[in-house]
């Protein structure tokens, strides 16, 4: 990245220490930062560090909360912090932005109408105002069409979600949305079934510009069971039309949030005959798109986020021009070893995943000892994670079989704890390439 200034010593403060069963999003923030010459402070409540990776990777670690918004505020002026960022959850941002306030530094939410970004409800409302359709909502009282989605309004990561198939489904789901929630009420929407492409915009100084797609795979490990990610496919195969029918709309949307410098991104179900965007993304994404955009063109969002927080600026104007999507990138995919209930006795395999063609990383997420349940949020079932690059979705489905042959997983019995796949749909097969 073309950097604005000299960051070399400059401290940044991460609000969260990373969830050692997520995706490690702020380890990801301490490494960019280094990257960038900073010094990286790390600040959780949670003072078993084992549980929180990304006060090993940084350069000093604060046992303090990362909502402690006046303890924090005390600390960063005795210390000098130069900016404050927040990385995987909307709950984070809020806090972090309320900080930064507080110090009189820069965030990249100012302006923007957070109250509607991370209310559910609230933001479908703004969609429909923007022109850009929605998955149907229902009244609880009123005449509703099943299957529905039942989830909270102010959560995010699939957490609390349930699928109702009538209406003693419907009361357990609000039950368990709830426990998810400060919110009054949940919210209950349409069953889509249909593609899930994720469709970020970057936006400088108030001008929002088409970046990148990626699409996701989904199972359910029951019929009511919430979908978890099995796949993260970059770049999508519909990124052409999703341009052609939605950019007008998804750019007025945007306008009207008032957001002026960031990455968003908008959650959507992708049909036959319809795009229906049903959660907006305004945080650095836990899907890590960013590693690849980062391969791919040199530059990437974290990277402005942090620039940002230090300068005011989101970006340069150059490097913001790589982001944007051109038709040569290859074909990336981030997939989930996923596994079954149990308690892990034996985890093999990863070695040799590591040595076959195409696979740029490999991380395990879950050890033996571990116990493994039904899904309670989207990444919650995720064993390991490997990363692999193709030509080609043919080649895709080779390398992905290839990678599921070579990993064993049993439980404490012996019995195999690895869920089976259908390699075709991870390869994303039913579509054409691009």
């Amino acid at each position: 990245m073309n950097v604005m200034e000299d960051f070399k010593g400059k401290k940044l403060l991460i609000l969260g220490g990373g969830d050692k069963w997520d995706q490690t999003t702020e380890v990801d923030l301490v490494r960019y930062a280094h990257e960038m010459g900073l010094y990286a402070i790390v600040t959780d409540s949670q003072a078993d560090w084992n549980k929180v990776p990304a006060k090993f990777e940084a350069d000093e670690a604060w046992d303090i909360s990362w909502s402690d918004t006046e303890t924090l505020a005390r600390l960063c002026r005795e210390k000098g912090i130069d900016g404050v960022i927040a990385g995987f959850s909307e709950r984070k941002v809020m806090c972090a932005g309320r900080l930064a306030h507080e110090l009189g530094m820069p965030f990249y939410t100012d302006g923007a109408d957070l109250e509607t970004i991370f209310n559910k409800s609230l933001f479908k409302e703004a969609c429909r105002n923007a022109g850009v359709d929605v998955p149907r909502s229902f009244d609880v009282d009123g005449d509703i069409i099943f299957p529905v989605v039942v989830k909270p309004v102010d959560n995010a990561g699939g957490r609390g979600m349930s699928i109702c198939r009538n209406r003693e489904e419907l009361s357990e789901g609000i039950a368990k949305a709830m426990q998810f929630s400060d919110a009054s009420t949940p919210e209950i929407e349409e069953f889509v079934e249909g593609l899930e492409v994720f469709v970020y915009y970057i936006v400088r100084n108030g001008v929002p510009t088409f970046s990148m797609a990626s699409e996701i795979a989904t199972m359910r490990d029951s019929e009511r069971g919430m979908p978890y990610h099995v796949a993260n496919r970059f770049p999508s195969h519909q990124i052409e039309r999703i341009r052609r029918e939605c950019d007008e709309a998804f750019v007025r949307l945007i306008r009207s949030l008032g957001i002026q410098n960031g990455y968003i991104g908008l959650q959507c179900f992708v049909t036959d005959d319809r795009v229906m965007v049903h959660d907006p993304t305004f945080r650095i994404d836990g899907a890590n798109d960013h590693e690849v955009a980062k391969m791919i063109t040199g530059a990437s969002d974290v990277e402005f986020y942090i620039a940002h927080a230090l300068t005011g600026t989101f970006g340069t104007q150059e490097d913001a021009g790589k982001l944007h999507y051109r038709s040569d990138w290859p074909i990336f995919i981030q997939v989930g070893s996923i596994l079954g209930p149990g308690i892990i006795g034996e985890f093999s395999g990863l070695d040799d995943v590591a040595n076959i063609d195409g696979v740029y990383e490999v991380e395990q997420v879950r050890r033996v000892g571990d116990e493994m349940k039904l899904a309670t949020s989207t990444l919650s079932q995720i064993g390991a994670q490997i990363k692999l690059q193709a030509p080609d979705s043919q080649t895709l489905r080779v390398r992905l079989q290839e990678v599921f042959d070579a990993i064993s997983v049993k439980d404490v019995n012996g019995a195999d704890m690895v869920v089976p796949l259908n390699l075709d749909e991870l390869a994303f097969g039913k579509t054409q390439d691009k």
